[in-house]
């Protein structure tokens, strides 16, 4: 059976992650709402619950564990406490980039870096976004340093095109069902999804 489901995010490089996730999975996207930002994506979180409920339609809402809760299973009790069962609050450990990262063969041609630099348990890596930026400071590309790395005295925590080089990797190279092997999150995302598919 297949169905179409709605999603909703914090940024461009989850937009571009879920919409491969629902490529991979042969499911219809309808609409998108990236509400640029954690906290606006938080505030809208119960409305979205509540929308999946009452029309009997699936969300699929991603939301970075960050340092937020000790565990993804804390951070879902805590932002949607009485959750939909058409509502997928799916939560990557720690950030999006783990599951980014969990493909180290492909995000490592990307950056032009050795594979060894890629930790092997990227779940485990308490700032994954400095993480990455560090990966990409290692690049033998120039535009990946200047893209993602940020200028010396910037307040900025990476590059201009931080976001967009993700969402390039995301959308040209990643493959989910590589990195679920690496990734625990990403495995539980992709069950739910298969779940709600037959």
């Amino acid at each position: 059976m297949n169905h179409t489901i709605d999603i909703v995010v914090e940024g461009y490089p989850d937009e571009v992650a879920c919409r491969k996730l629902c490529e991979f999975m042969g499911i219809r996207i309808n609409r998108v709402f990236n509400k640029r930002g954690k906290n606006r994506l938080d505030k809208s979180l119960g409305g979205y619950n509540e929308d999946s409920l009452y029309r009997q339609r699936y969300w699929l809402a991603l939301r970075d564990l960050d340092r937020d809760a000790g565990c993804a299973f804390q951070l879902i009790e805590q932002l949607v406490p009485e959750k939909s069962p058409y509502f997928l609050l799916r939560i990557p450990v720690r950030a999006i980039e783990t599951w980014f990262m969990s493909d180290s063969e492909r995000l490592c041609a990307f950056l032009a870096i050795s594979q060894s630099k890629i930790s092997l348990v990227p779940e485990r890596i308490e700032y994954p976004k400095l993480e990455m930026v560090n990966l990409a400071r290692k690049s033998r590309r120039r535009n990946i340093r200047e893209d993602m790395v940020p200028i010396q005295g910037s307040k900025h925590d990476e590059g201009p095109a931080y976001a967009s080089r993700l969402a390039e990797f995301a959308e040209n190279h990643w493959r989910p069902e590589i990195a679920e092997r690496t990734s625990d999150s990403l495995a539980r995302c992709i069950r739910r999804l298969r779940a709600i598919n037959h």
